[in-house]
């Protein structure tokens, strides 16, 4: 028997496809990757500068908070849709970040490195964390109330800090986004393996699921990129040359 007739491998080549983790991955990599060519986009056009308006900003973070509410169920929203509302959040997020960057980068550039190489590694240790322990539903759940009262909390407090422009404030908000979108993104991919069970063999349901839970990882590690920003710029930005 050949190699490509082998049944094993076309046993776990069919798991690995059925992956919702899996799919859940490849989806974020692409909103990763979108978000990367947008930011060079607008910092090239200079567009940058146009979306540095904090009011701009604002419009686009409710935008993309107002689009979830809207899709509510990914089970029955089309895939159109959440590809749509995906490319829309990479989007709006490059288009609030990219001035952000773009600064650091012509000022920094070490301190950008050092923020992409550390969000690597942070988050990839967080998904091999979340894919080694397993915790209950009812902890799950438990976790993620708690996250929630935070999350609201620091992002209140960002939108003040947007015009006090406090650096003091701003240093500690990046520093309480960084552990609660640690902390979220754990839980989430954590999860993954028990929607899975729910779905069942269910290739569709599946996929429209990852589609949807991938942004929200994607947003996570963007959260936790930005905030590795702030914090090393706000600790080391004064020593560089």
């Amino acid at each position: 028997m050949s190699w490509n007739q082998n049944p094993w491998q076309g046993q776990v080549a069919q798991e690995v496809k059925q992956s919702l983790f899996v799919r859940t991955m490849n989806y974020t990599a692409l909103w990763t990757v979108l978000y990367g060519l947008f930011v060079a986009f607008f910092i090239g056009s200079g567009l940058d500068r146009v979306f540095a308006n904090p009011i701009i900003s604002l419009i686009l973070v409710f935008m993309v908070i107002g689009g979830s509410f809207l899709i509510r169920d990914p089970l029955t929203a089309s895939k159109g849709i959440l590809y749509g509302y995906g490319a829309f959040t990479s989007f709006a997020l490059a288009a609030i970040s990219s001035f952000f960057i773009h600064l650091v980068g012509y000022y920094h550039s070490g301190i950008l490195f050092g923020a992409l190489v550390t969000t690597f590694l942070i988050g990839g240790a967080t998904v091999i964390a979340a894919r080694s322990v397993n915790i209950s539903q009812d902890k799950a759940q438990a976790v993620v109330k708690f996250l929630i009262i935070i999350g609201i909390a620091a992002f209140v407090a960002s939108l003040i800090n947007l015009f006090l422009k406090s650096g003091i404030l701003g240093l500690i908000i990046a520093v309480v986004f960084l552990v609660w979108s640690v902390a979220a993104l754990f839980i989430t991919l954590n999860q993954l393996d028990e929607i899975e069970t729910v779905l069942g063999n269910n290739p569709e349901a599946m996929d429209r699921i990852a589609l949807w839970e991938s942004v929200s990882v994607f947003i996570l590690f963007y959260n936790i990129f930005i905030s590795l920003l702030e914090i090393l710029l706000s600790l080391f930005g004064n020593n560089e040359d």
